[in-house]
């Protein structure tokens, strides 16, 4: 398995921290009680695999490398680009395969949805499909396509785009 770059643990223990403080702050708003707080990072963690969980535990086995529909299995997934960028699909439901595919010009490559029953020859269409042109040329030719198509940002590109400095996610502090 490929590293995923963050800590996971870390981001979701403190989140679970923050959701903790909030709910013994509103409980001891409305009841003048304090309440003790029990934060795990392993069990935040857990908690992240609630839909691959979901899926191994009602099969009774963990699904195989590339064998559920968010780890491979599937048609969600990063492709990679003509320029070595890569182009991000996260469409779960049949409207935006079809539209994906649509897009990339293979409308029939559409019919099986995002879990065809020949996954591994319909993701290597597209695989080789996107592959024929740049991560910006495909972000262009997606702008406005409701696909749940996305380029793969880095740090610093993402630092650099128009949302991330609309909503101010970023501010230069003095150091």
């Amino acid at each position: 398995p490929t590293p995923r770059g963050l800590q996971s643990a870390d981001l979701a223990g403190s989140a679970n921290l923050v959701i903790a403080l909030l709910a013994a702050l509103l409980h001891r708003e409305r009841t003048g009680e304090g309440q003790a707080i029990d934060i795990s990072m392993y069990d935040g963690t857990l908690a992240l695999n609630g839909l691959t969980g979901a899926s191994a535990l009602a099969a009774g086995a963990d699904a195989e490398r590339e064998g559920h529909i968010l780890n491979g299995g599937s048609l969600y997934g990063v492709y990679r680009c003509a320029d070595g960028g890569y182009l991000a699909f996260g469409g779960l439901e049949p409207h935006f395969v079809t539209r994906l595919c649509a897009a990339l010009g293979r409308p029939e490559l559409a019919e099986g949805g995002v879990q065809p029953p020949d996954v591994a020859f319909v993701r290597a269409e597209l695989e080789s499909i996107v592959a024929t042109r740049t991560r910006d040329e495909w972000a262009a030719r997606f702008a406005d396509v409701d696909a749940c198509v996305e380029p793969v940002l880095t740090v610093n590109e993402a630092a650099a785009h128009p949302q991330t400095r609309a909503r101010g996610m970023l501010a230069r502090v003095a150091t």
